[in-house]
């Protein structure tokens, strides 16, 4: 990946020529515009720099810099396959809001949720009826439904969906000949077949990697290489109860989620002077690599739930796809039955 065309080329430079710290793709000071830390080489950018809308400040989720995007510094730099890429949290659906969705919802808060409801339901336009008995329609179709499926299917003609009864040449090729139709069937096909069981699969792999880490984290414990509180000269400290104690471990980060040797091994191999054994950072309470499991994590998580709510969208054209070539079956034998 390249960097963007209004980006400059990276430069390692941190000081300025009064010997003060510069940041960002500007190599300046920090003169109190809004800056974001870049999650990948811990750098500092300005949104006026970036491109990036001050708007946009609350959907930043996990950012990586155009340099780490592009593989010149960050994970990829060191080795990693994948190059990292900026994640945003979803925007409310109202327009005019720059805050994220709350949690299972598609708005930040109820009262968006209601004054986009009331936005869209003032659009509504039925000819022959007044503005009032449009909203009145809509409230008694809502009440008389008390089951969401119900409320789907009212006013469709169930015959519309449904395949025609035995063979039927004229069908046959109108199903066969529709590219489009076809288009969203593969796509669909490739979706679930490679990029969603790729996902899932490194998912899986992340998962089976984090109770590897945890079996080595407890080998390690039960010898007493980890589980010694750092102020353990400390009287007072001693005192602590065990559950205000933090327990010790290894980072555990690595470039990808292929466990390396059995547990054991790693444990053999293990001195608390060596940051990394086969690939894997074994500093304790690494900073460097702070909460990479977590945030690789959600990362994986997120991006499934996108993909499958992707694969909806499509079967979702598909049946709309469907439901106009079946009209348009039926208009043909309509005309030939005249």
């Amino acid at each position: 990946m390249s960097l963007p065309a209004w980006c400059p080329p990276y430069s390692s430079r941190k000081t300025g020529a009064n010997g003060e710290d510069v940041y960002c793709v500007c190599k300046r000071t920090d003169n109190g515009d809004l800056m974001v830390g870049c999650d990948g080489c811990d750098d500092w950018f300005h949104f006026r720099c970036l491109k990036i809308p001050e708007t946009y400040k609350k959907l930043v989720y996990s950012f990586y810099c155009p340099y780490c995007q592009a593989g010149v510094t960050g994970p990829a730099s060191n080795g990693s396959r994948d190059l990292p890429r900026t994640i945003w949290k979803r925007k409310c659906r109202l327009n005019t809001c720059y805050n994220p969705c709350q949690s299972s919802s598609k708005y930040c808060s109820e009262e968006h949720g209601e004054l986009y409801m009331k936005t869209a339901l003032a659009k509504v336009e039925i000819p022959g009826i007044p503005h009032d008995a449009e909203e009145q329609l809509v409230k008694d179709m809502v009440k008389n439904s008390s089951k969401v499926e119900e409320f789907k299917t009212l006013g469709n003609d169930c015959f519309i969906n449904k395949e025609p009864p035995g063979y039927n040449p004229l069908y046959g090729e109108m199903i066969a000949g529709d590219r489009r139709l076809h288009e969203l069937q593969n796509n669909i096909k490739e979706l679930e077949d490679v990029t969603i069981m790729t996902t899932k699969t490194r998912l899986e792999g992340l998962n089976n990697y984090l109770k590897w880490l945890e079996i080595v984290n407890a080998m390690l414990a039960s010898q007493g290489n980890l589980n010694v509180d750092d102020d353990a000269t400390n009287a007072k400290s001693r005192k602590k109860s065990a559950k205000n104690k933090q327990k010790k471990c290894i980072c555990g980060y690595t470039s990808d989620y292929n466990i390396p040797c059995p547990a054991e091994e790693l444990v053999t191999a293990y001195r608390p002077d060596i940051p990394t054994v086969r690939g894997i950072c074994v500093k304790v309470r690494c900073n460097k690599h702070s909460s990479w499991a977590t945030l690789q994590m959600e990362e994986l998580e997120q991006q499934l739930s996108s993909l499958e709510s992707y694969e909806n969208r499509l079967r979702l054209l598909v049946k709309m796809r469907k439901e106009q070539l079946h009209i348009q079956y039926y208009e043909q034998l309509l005309r030939r039955n005249k």
